[in-house]
C-alpha cells in the first residue's frame, strides 16, 4: 500500500548534501528530529500501518524528494514481534528501507547491520523507527538523488541512422529527417526542462522519436516517464509493437507498463463474496454474465477487463470491479495477489508508463486536491510526461473536470441496494436476512436495531429516492420542451442552457427548490443510514464481524457513491462564471421514454492545466499530427494555456514549437477533389446531389471507402437511401453503431469492396494501411453544432472579450477535426487514394483557404462534378485497378 495525500515539508535547515557511507554505528535517536528525514504524512501512514498489524514489525520502502526527505512509503512485508522479511527486489538506489522495533529499543541488531551494509553499497539507506513513528535511528543515511545526466543527442541520433541498431532489424529501413529533428527537439526538452509542442505529420515516426529520449532519460536518471494517449489503438501500438521492438533491438533493458483505471481490474474478494451470495446480487438478466465472470475469475492471470472474452454489462462488472471505497488495502487477505495492486507494483518498478488522457486527468485532479506533486496518486510519481494525440487535451480536461448526471447512473447505485424489479436482490435484503439468521444464535439489541433500520427506513428510502429522481427527470424534460417550445420526438435532442435568465424563471426555482432539493436531502439520508449500519456492524464481536466484512465494504462504497452524487448535484445547481450548465433531453426510439442528462462543464481549462501540470512537470512533450491551423500553433497554445496569457510567464518561456511535414508524397499519392456545382450542405438538393456523386465515385474506386459525416442523422439518411443500390452493385455496406467498432474496422479491412458510413470516432484514431481504403469522402466541414450549449457559452465569452469567435474559435476547431479526417487516407508511402470534400465552402468561402492551407501539400481539384469524376477516373487508371491483395503490414 502506498501512502496517499503526502506533501513534502520545507526543510530549510536540513543539509543532507554530504551523505555518510556504510554503517553509522554510534548514531542516536534522541537528538534526531524524525520529520527532518520522514514527512509527517508518511509518519502517520507508517504509524497507522504498524497499528493495523498489531504493533509487530513492518518492512517499508521509502522514496525521497530532492531534500532527501521520505515523501512516499510502501509497506511490503509484515513480521512478528522481533523480525520481518526484507523484500529488497523493490528497492532501488536512492531509496531507504525502514522497519520498526516494537520494544522501542532502536539499536540495530546484527541482522539489521548485515542488511544495511549490503544495501548501503547499493546506495540504499536504512532507518529504524519506533511503533509510534515519533523516533528514528539512522543506520545508513539516505543517499541524495544524483545530479541529472543529460541526454546525448549524438548517441540518440546514431540509433536512428542507417547504420544504427534499428536499421539492422528492419528491411528497407529509411532514415527520416523529420524523425531525427523531432528526436532532437524532444531530447532538448528533457535536458532543458522544456515544453515541446510538436506537430508531426503522418509517417514521421513520432512514436520512436519520443520513445528513445524517454527510455534513455528514465534509465540514466531513474525518473519515470509517462506517455499518455487518447485512443486505445495508439496505446496498443505502443505496448504491443513499438516498445517491444525497442526492448528487443535497442540493447538497453528497460521496463514499460500499461496503466489502466482501477475499475478495469477484478477484485478477488468481491468476486468471492458474490459467489457465496449470488442469489442476493444476481438479477435474472445478469445471472448468466455474472456466472461467466466468476468462472473467468478462477483462471485469469491479470484480472483485467480486456482479458474477458465478452463485454459485460456495466451493472454486472460493477459488482466485481476493484473499488477504492471498498478496499481494505493491506488488511485484505488478497493484498499480495490483488490484480490492481500487482499492476500498481509493476508500474512502480517501470521506467516508462503508458496511460490514457482520462487517467492522467484523474491523477492531476487528486494531486490538485491534496497538493501532492511528489508521490503516488492515481499514477506513480513522475516529472516527465509525453502527451500524444495532444489535440484532444482540451476536450479530455473539459470532460474530466466536468460532471454529467443521469438517472441511469444514479439508478445503478440504487439497484445495488435493492433491485428495482426484484426486491429480494441487493445489499439491503442480503443484510436483513443475514442479520435475522445471525440473530437466531446471537440475539443482540443492536442486531434488532439494524434490522429495523434496514426494513423501516433504508428500504422505503430507496423507493423514495427512485421516485424523486423520476420526478426530477420528468420535470427537467418538461422544462426543456417548454423552453424549446416543441415536444420530444425520437431521434431529436433538445437542450436548455442554465443561464442567469433561466435561473430567474419560476420553473427553475420550482425544480431547484423542489425536485433537486428533495433528491439531495433523501440521498444524504441514505448515505448517513448506510454509514450507521456499517458502524453498527463494526461494533460486533470480532469473531462475528468477519461474517459481515465484505458487506461492510459494500456499505462504505455505496455510501460514498451516494455522497459523490450529492456533490455532483451541488456542482450542477451552483452558479459559476467558468462553468456551462445545461439540461438535455431526448426520447428513446423503442419505448418513447425520456432520457435526461444534467451537465456542468468548465468553459476554460487553461488555468487547470497550468496549475496542475505545467508548473510541476519539468518536461512536457505534446505531439500530434494535427496541432496547427494554417501551419500556426496559436490556437492550440491558447486553448491549452501555453500562450503566455494564463499563469506565469516562466511557463510560456519554456515552450518550443516544431512543425514537421509528412514525408509522404501527397501530390503523387492523393487526389483531392471539390465538386463546385454541389449545393452547400444547408441548401435544398445537397443530399441528393452528394449521394449521386458518391455512387459514381464508388464505381470508379470499386468501393474501399470511408464516408464520414458530422451527424448521425445525416449518416442514417445517406445509408438508408444509398445502401440498396450499392449492394446491388456488389458493395458491402457497413454502418457505424451496428456492431463493435474494432470488429467493424476489421471487416472493412478484409473486404476490398466495402463502404463504411461513419461519424465522430472514425474521423481519428483509425488506421487502415494498404489498399483497403481508397476513397475518403468528407461530406461536410466538421464545424461543431452552433446550438451546442458549451459552444454557445464559449462563443459568448470570446465575443464579450471583443474577439471574433468564428475565426478565432469555430474555424480553428473545425480545421483540427478536418485534418484528422483527411489523415485517415494515406498511412504508408505505398498507399494511394482520393479525398472528396463535398462541402464546396472549402473553396468558395474565404475561411475555406484556412482548411486547405492546413492540409499536407496536395493540389485540390475544384471543378464541376463531371470534370471532377473524369479526373478521379484518370487518377486511378494511372495507379492501375485496385488489386485483390492482402492488407499490407
Amino acid at each position: 500500500m502506498q501512502a496517499k495525500d503526502l506533501k513534502t515539508p520545507p526543510n530549510p535547515d536540513f543539509d543532507a548534501s554530504v551523505p555518510e557511507e556504510g554503517v553509522e554505528a554510534e548514531s542516536t535517536a534522541s537528538d534526531t528530529k524524525i520529520d527532518r528525514y520522514i514527512s509527517k504524512e508518511v509518519q502517520r501512514f507508517m504509524r497507522d500501518t504498524i497499528e493495523e498489524y498489531g504493533g509487530t514489525e513492518v518492512f517499508f520502502v521509502g522514496r525521497l524528494n530532492e531534500h532527501t526527505v521520505v515523501v512516499e512509503a510502501e509497506a511490503l512485508a509484515f513480521g512478528n514481534d522481533s523480525a520481518v522479511p526484507v523484500i529488497d527486489q523493490s528497492v532501488a538506489p536512492g531509496n531507504v528501507i525502514i522497519h520498526n522495533h516494537p520494544g522501542g529499543n532502536l539499536m540495530p541488531s546484527d541482522a539489521d547491520l548485515a542488511i544495511a551494509s549490503r544495501l548501503g553499497g547499493m546506495s540504499v539507506g536504512t532507518y529504524i523507527i519506533n511503533n509510534a513513528a515519533s523516533d528514528i535511528r539512522l543506520v545508513v543515511r539516505a543517499i541524495p538523488p544524483k545530479e541529472k545526466q543529460a541526454l546525448s543527442l549524438e548517441e540518440l541520433e546514431k540509433i536512428l541512422r542507417k547504420d544504427g541498431p534499428l536499421s539492422k532489424s528492419m528491411t528497407q529501413y529509411e532514415e527520416r529527417p523529420q524523425q531525427m529533428e523531432m528526436l532532437r527537439t524532444v531530447a532538448n526538452a528533457f535536458n532543458g526542462n522544456g515544453i515541446a509542442v510538436i506537430e508531426a505529420g503522418t509517417g514521421t515516426g513520432k512514436s520512436l522519436a519520443y520513445l528513445l529520449p524517454a527510455v534513455y532519460w528514465a534509465k540514466k536518471n531513474g525518473e519515470k516517464v509517462v506517455i499518455s494517449t487518447n485512443t486505445i489503438n495508439l496505446q496498443e501500438q505502443l505496448i504491443h509493437k513499438d516498445i517491444p521492438f525497442l526492448q528487443k533491438h535497442l540493447g538497453l533493458e528497460f521496463k514499460a507498463e500499461l496503466m489502466k483505471g482501477r475499475g478495469n481490474y477484478l477484485c478477488k474478494r468481491r468476486a468471492r463474496f458474490l459467489g457465496t451470495a449470488r442469489d442476493f446480487f444476481a438479477e435474472e438478466g445478469e445471472a448468466a454474465e455474472l456466472t461467466a465472470i466468476l468462472e473467468w475469475a478462477k483462471n485469469t492471470q491479470e484480472g483485467s477487463l480486456s482479458e474477458l472474452g465478452f463485454i459485460p454489462g456495466a451493472d454486472a462488472w460493477d459488482q466485481v470491479a476493484s473499488d477504492g471505497d471498498n478496499c481494505p488495502n493491506i488488511k485484505c487477505g488478497d493484498y499480495a495477489t490483488c490484480f490492481f495492486f500487482q499492476a500498481r507494483r509493476r508500474a512502480s518498478a517501470a521506467d516508462v508508463i503508458v496511460a490514457n488522457h482520462h487517467l492522467v486527468m484523474a491523477d492531476l485532479a487528486v494531486r490538485r486536491e491534496t497538493d501532492n506533486y511528489t508521490s503516488s496518486a492515481v499514477l506513480p510519481a513522475y516529472k516527465r510526461i509525453i502527451l500524444d494525440e495532444a489535440h484532444n487535451i482540451e476536450d479530455a480536461a473539459t470532460s474530466y473536470f466536468g460532471i454529467s448526471i443521469t438517472r441511469k447512473t444514479l439508478s445503478r447505485v440504487l439497484n445495488r441496494l435493492i433491485h428495482r424489479r426484484q426486491s429480494h436482490v441487493g445489499l439491503l435484503p442480503f443484510l436483513r436476512d443475514k442479520l435475522i439468521y445471525y440473530g437466531y444464535n446471537n440475539p443482540m439489541k443492536s442486531q434488532v436495531e439494524m434490522i429495523g433500520l434496514i426494513e423501516n427506513k433504508l428500504m422505503p428510502l430507496r423507493a423514495e429516492i427512485a421516485h424523486a429522481l423520476r420526478s426530477l427527470m420528468e420535470e427537467c424534460a418538461a422544462a426543456v420542451c417548454s423552453h424549446e417550445r416543441r415536444p420530444l420526438q425520437p431521434g431529436v435532442e433538445l437542450t436548455m442552457r442554465i443561464t442567469p435568465e433561466v435561473e430567474e424563471q419560476p420553473f427553475w426555482q420550482r425544480i431547484l427548490n423542489g425536485e433537486i432539493n428533495s433528491c439531495v436531502t433523501l440521498m444524504n439520508e441514505m448515505a448517513a443510514g448506510l454509514k450507521q449500519v456499517r458502524d453498527a456492524l463494526a461494533k460486533l464481536p470480532e469473531k462475528d464481524r468477519d461474517e459481515f466484512e465484505s458487506a461492510m465494504g459494500e456499505l462504505k462504497s455505496l455510501a460514498n457513491r451516494m455522497t459523490a452524487r450529492v456533490d455532483e448535484f451541488r456542482n450542477f445547481y451552483t452558479l459559476s462564471e467558468n462553468r456551462c450548465r445545461w439540461i438535455e433531453a431526448r426520447m428513446t426510439r423503442s419505448s418513447n421514454d425520456a432520457i435526461v442528462r444534467l451537465h456542468s462543464l468548465p468553459l476554460q481549462v487553461q488555468q487547470d492545466l497550468h496549475d496542475t501540470i505545467y508548473v510541476h512537470t519539468p518536461t512536457i512533450v505534446m505531439t500530434s499530427a494535427t496541432l496547427s491551423v494554417d501551419k500556426k500553433f496559436s490556437f492550440f497554445l491558447s486553448q491549452t494555456g501555453l500562450d503566455g496569457n494564463h499563469g506565469s510567464k516562466d511557463v510560456f518561456n519554456r515552450v518550443e514549437t516544431l512543425h514537421l511535414e509528412t514525408p509522404f508524397d501527397y501530390e503523387r499519392q492523393a487526389f483531392v477533389g471539390i465538386p463546385l456545382d454541389l449545393p452547400e450542405p444547408r441548401e435544398p438538393g445537397f443530399n441528393n446531389a452528394a449521394m449521386e456523386l458518391l455512387e459514381q465515385a464508388l464505381q470508379i474506386t470499386k468501393g474501399g471507402a470511408f464516408l464520414l459525416f458530422t451527424s448521425y442523422s445525416q449518416l442514417e439518411t445517406f445509408y438508408r437511401k444509398m445502401s440498396p443500390l450499392l449492394q446491388t452493385l456488389g458493395f458491402t455496406c457497413m454502418k457505424q453503431g451496428v456492431e463493435n467498432r474494432q470488429e467493424l474496422l476489421q471487416r472493412f479491412k478484409n473486404d476490398m469492396h466495402s463502404v463504411l458510413f461513419a461519424t465522430s470516432s472514425f474521423w481519428e484514431g483509425v488506421d487502415v494501411p494498404g489498399h483497403a481504403l481508397r476513397l475518403l469522402a468528407l461530406v461536410k466541414l466538421p464545424f461543431r453544432v452552433p446550438t451546442d450549449p458549451l459552444v454557445q457559452a464559449r462563443v459568448e465569452r470570446l465575443e464579450a472579450l471583443g474577439q471574433d469567435s468564428f475565426s478565432e474559435y469555430s474555424v480553428p476547431q473545425a480545421v483540427i477535426k478536418f485534418k484528422q479526417g483527411f489523415g485517415r487516407l494515406i498511412r504508408t508511402k505505398d498507399d494511394y487514394g482520393a479525398v472528396l470534400i463535398l462541402d464546396r465552402r472549402v473553396s468558395t468561402k474565404s475561411y475555406g483557404q484556412v482548411f486547405l492551407h492546413s492540409l499536407p501539400s496536395a493540389t485540390a481539384h475544384a471543378k464541376p462534378t463531371k470534370d471532377l469524376l473524369n479526373d478521379l477516373d484518370g487518377f486511378f487508371k494511372e495507379f492501375g485497378k485496385p488489386k485483390e491483395t492482402k492488407e499490407k503490414k
